[in-house]
Formats: structure tokens, C-alpha cells, sequence
């Protein structure tokens, strides 16, 4: 039976795909149109929706909001960015924190986080640190309590390693949360004032923010198959998924990479 589902949506996805491309064939040879034509193709086949920014050569040229029955998006609305983005916001912390000779990539987890039960790993995704948020007995106390991200690494981050460090590569948002917390304890502010002072600021992302919204009337409302998510503190994801930005706040992020803004 699932492969019969998988066979079927794979014959329709290549149905849209020749469609798209004889639609697409008739168009000007103008990228902005082309994008669009596409994009809106698949939002009236409501398999796309949300907001989309491409800049091409340093020019903006196409910023558009796709909805549906369910959505109201405006090219200012404000999403939760998950994983998508925030990883790379505390890495770059991680990073800077090391260009400051404030920490090193080496560094024992324990020198920061005495405490800590697994202290003698370094951070990276060979750490053998279990993902938190695949333990479907820690969830329901992640999506109703809220926590400090110090909470969070104590109570769902100090499991038993699963591999020993350094023998292979496994994707886990606990390394995540446990990098924040050591910028916290090294800076000595909140990972929320942390974020401000090194990367939004400078950057000026004044739509872009760790944890409550600021602005609720522009926070979009997520939905899971055709309900609405489950709310829960975006806090307590800590540095591993809990940011809420717009498309041109994401620009400029991106741009500072190129325009070397936060580091060299």
C-alpha cells in the first residue's frame, strides 16, 4: 500500500513537472515572471504556500507572499525558522566567541559546564549527545512547561552516550541547546541578549527574535495537516530552533556572510 501511495504521488509530481515546464516554455525569458509562474503553479495545486525572497546579483527581484485558505501571509509576516536558519545563528556565536579567544573548537564541554555529566566531549554532531527532541517521553513536558535553556541541557541534554565521540556523525538539536548554554555562561547574559548583541544588531534584523514574540498580530499561525500546531515556548528549544524571523531579516543574514559583517 505504501508503495502504491509513493508510486502514485511520484506519476502526479512528474505530471505537474511536464506541465510546469510546457507552461513555463510559453513565458518570457524574465526571471521575476519565470519564479512567480512557478511558484504560483504549485500554490494553486496547494502543494506551496508561505513567503519567498530571491535576490539575484545584490538586487531583490521577486518578494512575494503565497496563501491558501488557511494562510493571510503578508511579506512581513513572521515565522518560527526552526532549525532552518537557528543553528547556524548559534554556530556563528560559537564561531566569533573563538575568533575572540574566548573558547576553543577543543574544548571540553566540562570546562564550561562543570557539572555536566557528559563532560569530557567535545561539541559537534560526532558528540554521541542524544537528540532530546527523539525522545517521545521527554516531549509532552518540552510542548506544555517552559524552561531556562539551563533547565533543558539538565533535565532532556544529559542522557548516556549513544556512540563513543569522534566514531561517526549523528544529527542532534541537544549539541545545540548545550553550545547556547556555554555562550551564556561565557559571556554572562541570556542567550536571547546574546543573539541581540552579536549577530541582530549588527545586522539590523529589527523582525528577528529568540523566543516570545514581540509582535503577535505578525506571527504566523503554523499548521499540520490542515490543523493548527501544537503551541509550545519556542524557548525551550534553547539554540538548537528557537528564533522567529521574516524573509528580509533572512536577506540580510545571508549577506553578511558574503560581506564578511560578523566575522572575517
Amino acid at each position: 500500500m505504501k508503495l502504491q501511495k509513493k508510486l502514485e504521488a511520484n506519476n502526479k509530481a512528474n505530471d505537474f513537472r511536464v506541465e510546469i515546464e510546457n507552461k513555463i516554455d510559453k513565458l518570457p525569458k524574465d526571471k521575476t515572471i519565470r519564479i512567480d509562474s512557478i511558484l504560483s503553479f504549485y500554490n494553486k495545486k496547494d502543494l506551496f504556500n508561505g513567503n519567498t525572497l530571491i535576490s539575484y546579483e545584490g538586487q531583490t527581484i521577486l518578494q512575494k507572499s503565497y496563501n491558501n485558505d488557511l494562510t493571510s501571509n503578508t511579506i512581513n509576516s513572521q515565522f518560527r525558522i526552526g532549525s532552518l536558519s537557528n543553528k547556524t545563528f548559534t554556530s556563528m556565536i560559537i564561531a566569533q566567541l573563538e575568533d575572540e579567544n574566548k573558547l576553543s573548537y577543543n574544548d571540553r564541554i566540562e570546562k564550561y559546564l562543570p557539572n555536566y555529566p557528559n563532560g569530557k566531549v567535545t561539541i559537534s554532531h560526532q558528540s554521541g549527545i542524544p537528540n532530546f527532541l527523539s525522545n517521545k517521553s521527554y516531549l509532552p513536558q518540552i510542548l506544555t512547561n517552559k524552561y531556562s535553556i539551563e533547565e533543558v541541557v539538565t533535565l532532556f541534554c544529559s542522557d548516556i552516550l549513544e556512540f563513543e565521540p569522534g566514531s561517526k556523525f549523528e544529527y542532534s538539536n541537544s549539541n545545540f541547546v548545550i553550545l547556547s548554554l556555554i555562550a551564556e555562561k561565557i559571556i554572562g547574559k541570556d542567550y536571547k541578549e546574546i543573539l541581540n548583541q552579536y549577530i541582530f544588531n549588527p545586522l539590523d534584523m529589527k523582525n528577528t527574535y529568540f523566543g516570545e514574540s514581540i509582535d503577535k498580530k505578525a506571527l504566523v499561525t503554523g499548521f499540520m495537516y490542515g490543523n493548527h500546531e501544537i503551541k509550545y515556548d519556542a524557548q525551550n528549544a534553547g539554540g538548537a530552533g528557537g528564533i522567529t524571523s521574516t524573509t528580509s531579516d533572512l536577506l540580510k543574514w545571508s549577506n553578511s556572510f558574503n560581506e564578511e559583517q560578523l566575522l572575517p
